[in-house]
């Protein structure tokens, strides 16, 4: 395709990945800025994470450092890392300067030490605040906290707070609360921007400040961080140490993130699979996380076989019992699915206090009988019509009950025990539900078969 200047906003934001290498190829540098300005970032970001590393690093190299830090703060940090530590981004530190510090932290924590080193050095006083940042755990608040945040003293007065405000309000990541602290930064309250707009000019700030402030440690997981803002509707939650002193504020913005990758992470744990492994991850690491769990499923499958193994006499008398041993076995492993996304849901959401478990369980377990006696119904009756048995309709509809009522119990009972243990609730749960699914339901499915041949019911 022919290079071309004439291209509208439009056209060029609808260019491919390649479209775009091959534009950049052959425009001269004015012209390629020309195109780069006319693409919002969040397109721009989309563009760049297709690009192999040469050319995305040239693309930002051409941004100005504002845009720059605004087309990385939509890229995942590894790319964005890659791609500010690339030679061709000559403005590398201005960028920085101009990335919130949350986001700067998160990026060059992806980079190498030598080069993470020598970008905050050339990064001046930005350097120092990101540097301070890199000492908190990642998922920590501390980890997650922007630094800028308004402080104002109790004894200032209103004018006087919204003065201050106006002064920073570009260098600050939101402005709608205004913490009050005390002459050693120990936080006493907030305001809220409403508080201030309505108060007269020279009232106190100590008169209009709500002492009931909600704040989290440095070292507060980031989970529980999530909760406390999602359950209280914040747009930000202030950092403290432990000494009460006011250090930071983590947004609304970055708390998304947070729901979103621990959402993610937990899906993959529950089915064995590494928390933080991508599509790209390496091969050694993807092999690692997924290959003891895959293990530990093989055994427990042959702890399943060894129950269909205990009655193999029953299924050579009457071999039409192994064409529906799937469908018990299936069921409860669908009704059991459910119960434990549920379960699990309702621990992440802080839905199930401590000490409420057995309601739970008992309430599943309500659910399971009600859902088999109706699921066995209809396999009874199919079973009935399919095989011309009315005996085999019969055991496997009670053996569809008990299966999909032991589902919902342990359901319910594997993720609650998990976080009894300490240990996160998704942490491979479906390989364990899949163990007891398989066992009671061809336990029971196949021990009474073998009962009802003995009577001859079937």
């Amino acid at each position: 395709m022919e290079a071309k200047s004439h291209l509208d906003r439009q056209e060029i934001a609808a260019l491919t990945a390649e479209a775009w290498s091959e534009q950049l190829a052959t425009v001269e540098e004015a012209e390629a800025r020309s195109m780069l300005a006319q693409v919002e970032p969040d397109r721009l970001a989309e563009v760049i994470r297709l690009l192999d590393a040469a050319l995305a690093g040239r693309v930002v190299g051409l941004l100005q450092p504002e845009r720059a830090a605004a087309v990385l703060s939509h890229l995942p940090d590894e790319t964005a890392a890659a791609v500010l530590g690339h030679p061709a981004v000559e403005r590398a530190a201005e960028v920085v300067q101009e990335l919130d510090p949350d986001d700067a932290a998160d990026i060059v924590a992806e980079m190498d030490a030598p080069q993470r080193d020598a970008l905050l050095d050339a990064s001046g006083d930005a350097g120092d605040v990101i540097e301070g940042l890199l000492d908190f755990p990642e998922d920590t608040a501390g980890g997650l906290m922007t630094p800028e945040v308004l402080a104002v003293r109790r004894q200032w007065t209103v004018g006087e707070a919204i003065d201050a405000i106006r002064r920073r309000a570009e260098e600050l990541e939101q402005i709608y609360y205004t913490y009050v602290v005390d002459s050693d930064d120990v936080l006493i309250g907030v305001v809220t921007m409403r508080d201030l707009i309505l108060a007269p000019p020279m009232v106190l700030i100590d008169d209009v400040t709500r002492k009931e402030v909600v704040s989290v440690f440095v070292d507060t997981d980031q989970e529980s961080v999530a909760e406390v803002i999602s359950r209280l509707n914040l747009l930000a939650v202030p950092v403290v140490d432990h000494k009460g002193r006011l250090v930071g504020i983590v947004t609304v913005d970055d708390v998304i993130d947070v729901i979103h990758a621990e959402a993610s992470e937990d899906i993959q744990r529950l089915v064995g699979a590494g928390a933080d492994e991508r599509t790209d991850s390496p091969f050694s690491y993807a092999l690692r996380m997924r290959l003891p769990w895959l293990l530990v499923n093989l055994a427990t499958a042959f702890a399943a076989a060894s129950v269909v193994g205990l009655f193999q006499s029953t299924i050579a008398k009457l071999t039409l019992l192994a064409v529906y041993m799937p469908i018990v076995s299936g069921q409860g492993g669908n009704t059991g699915a459910q119960t434990m996304a549920v379960v699990i849901r309702g621990l992440a959401l802080g839905q199930v206090p401590v000490g409420q478990g057995r309601r739970v369980i008992l309430r599943e377990l309500g659910l399971g009988v009600v859902n088999g006696v109706a699921v066995g119904a209809v396999t009874a009756v199919i079973a009935q019509l399919a095989s011309g048995r009315p005996g085999l309709g019969v055991v496997i509809g009670a053996a569809m009950v008990l299966n999909m009522a032991m589902a919902c119990a342990f359901g319910a009972l594997i993720p609650l025990g998990l976080r009894r243990a300490g240990l996160d609730p998704a942490q491979a749960s479906s390989i364990f539900l899949t163990t007891v699914t398989d066992i009671v339901g061809f336990g029971a499915f196949l021990g009474l078969a073998a009962a009802a041949l003995r009577m001859g019911w079937i």
